[in-house]
């Protein structure tokens, strides 16, 4: 599992919760509520992100995230019926 896809699933989705609509609002609401999230813990130096995860793993002493590295792209799957 890519690295982002795991951060998203470890930190979010128990954070952010569920949309409350599929109302363009809810969905902006809820991106923006993740980003947040996101850059918060980037300059949290106590935060174990993948990134810092990974630069362990090959020698680097580093904590917290990326700042300049956040994206958000949030979708909605439903099924269609008649």
């Amino acid at each position: 599992m890519p690295d982002g896809i795991a951060w998203v699933k470890h930190v979010h989705f128990g954070a952010a919760g569920p949309l409350q609509t599929s109302e363009y609002e809810s969905i902006q609401q809820k991106a923006r509520s993740i980003a947040e999230k996101a850059h918060e813990l980037a300059y949290d130096p106590n935060y174990m992100s993948p990134f810092a995860q990974f630069a362990c793993d090959n020698g680097l002493n580093v904590r917290g995230g990326k700042p300049d590295d956040i994206t958000v792209l949030l979708s909605i799957v439903a099924e269609y019926t008649d």
